[in-house]
């Protein structure tokens, strides 16, 4: 799925150089397909488009800068982050003006190794003389009680890993809160780190006539209520999405359930057909262009976006929902922050069963005030806490406390 343009809000950015070249370090960058490589080209993007200096070092099949007007300049890493590719990775950057500052898009399945990528954690806390600051999209391998010996090394290297990146950076960000907490467990005496939530990686301006269209072809002439989806078809969520579905059809009749996503099209013959038993509708879209993610999620009456530790705000398919004022069923978690309880911009179901998801769906479904109320919010929220320019904002301002 190709990224989007900024749209909306962000077309507040005014240019300004601050005389900083940055170095972005992502392990996946587009074509490649991932929410951290649509994330990373969203903001590399917006940085450029603002004025400063953006290089992005990423893994490809060739050596060589893409650049264009008001662009980021894109190097392939050809060997990856290989120690052969370390060299390189070195040698590019030193090359570039000084002062320089390297923002780590940090995912460790990301740098290969089987992300067991210890070597890339000792070249950033031995890097070339350039200020690194460490965008964590994610920490560790989470440690359970019994937890095979494959997993419980996987964790435990992890932490390592993250443990040397983070006293290495002097700076440190982390897309939900629930990451904090890890980071200065595992390095206290590191500076604490700022919360950047990630913006909608996908369209966030969408007009009422396509909306509308968009609607018609999916309700049908009958307008059958619909509820959407929006994923990667994780398989850890999707199966609660089905659950979820088959539990409002035995509630709320005539309804067309509309999955989307990358991997989404899963779903068995065995779920299709009970739907049609209780007159409910499937359709799945499967990977789409943004503009038409965006369309779909604006024409659905309601959202369900359930995740195994709860709502966060390092979910980019929840910001998918909220930057185009989407009414979004949900469920608290681990990872939940405070403020998803505080703002009213999602509406949070008893718990993530799909008993209780069907439960806050049907409710929603038969009360128009309320999904207008939640669509306001969920604009409101989007507008001033998520979208890409406040990411911008909250990155440039970090930079002026710094200098």
């Amino acid at each position: 799925m190709s990224v989007a343009a900024p749209g909306r809000v962000c077309a507040e950015l005014t240019q300004h150089d601050t005389g900083v070249t940055w170095a972005l370090i992502t392990g996946e960058y587009p074509p490649q397909a991932g929410g951290v490589a649509d994330y990373t080209r969203l903001l590399a993007t917006a940085l450029a488009e603002r004025g400063e200096r953006v290089h992005v070092f990423a893994p490809g099949p060739t050596a060589t800068a893409e650049a264009s007007a008001d662009h980021p300049h894109v190097h392939r890493l050809r060997h990856g982050f290989s120690t052969r590719g370390l060299w390189d990775l070195d040698r590019a950057i030193r090359q570039l003006p000084q002062p320089r500052r390297l923002l780590l898009q940090y995912v460790p399945h990301a740098f290969g190794y089987r992300a067991l990528n210890v070597p890339l954690a000792h070249w950033l806390a031995h890097r070339p003389d350039s200020d690194l600051w460490t965008m964590f999209h994610e920490v560790a391998f989470t440690r359970v009680p019994r937890q095979r010996l494959r997993h419980r090394l996987l964790a435990r290297t992890h932490e390592y890993m993250a443990s040397r990146v983070v006293r290495a950076s002097t700076r440190t960000f982390v897309s939900t809160l629930a990451w904090s907490n890890l980071l200065r467990q595992l390095a206290p005496e590191a500076p604490s780190p700022t919360w950047l939530p990630v913006p909608s990686t996908v369209a966030i301006d969408v007009s009422a006539e396509e909306t509308d269209a968009t609607r018609r072809r999916l309700a049908g002439p009958s307008e059958r209520p619909l509820v959407g989806h929006f994923g990667s078809g994780h398989p850890e969520i999707l199966p609660i999405v089905h659950a979820s579905i088959l539990e409002l059809a035995q509630r709320v009749r005539g309804v067309t359930a509309v999955i989307v996503g990358r991997d989404t099209a899963t779903s068995s013959d065995g779920l299709r057909s009970r739907l049609q038993d209780l007159d409910c509708r499937l359709v799945e879209l499967g990977d789409s262009s943004p503009h038409e993610v965006a369309t779909t999620l604006a024409s659905c009456d309601v959202l369900l976006q359930p995740y195994p530790d709860g709502v966060s705000s390092r979910r980019t398919s929840l910001m998918a929902g909220l930057g185009v004022g989407a009414a979004v069923v949900t469920a608290a978690g681990r990872s939940t922050e405070p403020r998803w309880t505080d703002s009213g911009a999602v509406r949070m179901a008893e718990s993530p069963a799909p008993s209780d998801l069907a439960d806050a769906l049907a409710a929603m479904l038969q009360d128009a005030d309320a999904r207008r109320r939640l669509r306001r919010a969920a604009s409101r929220e989007y507008d001033t806490q998520f979208a890409m320019c406040r990411t911008v904002q909250r990155l440039l301002a970090a930079g002026s406390v710094a200098t």
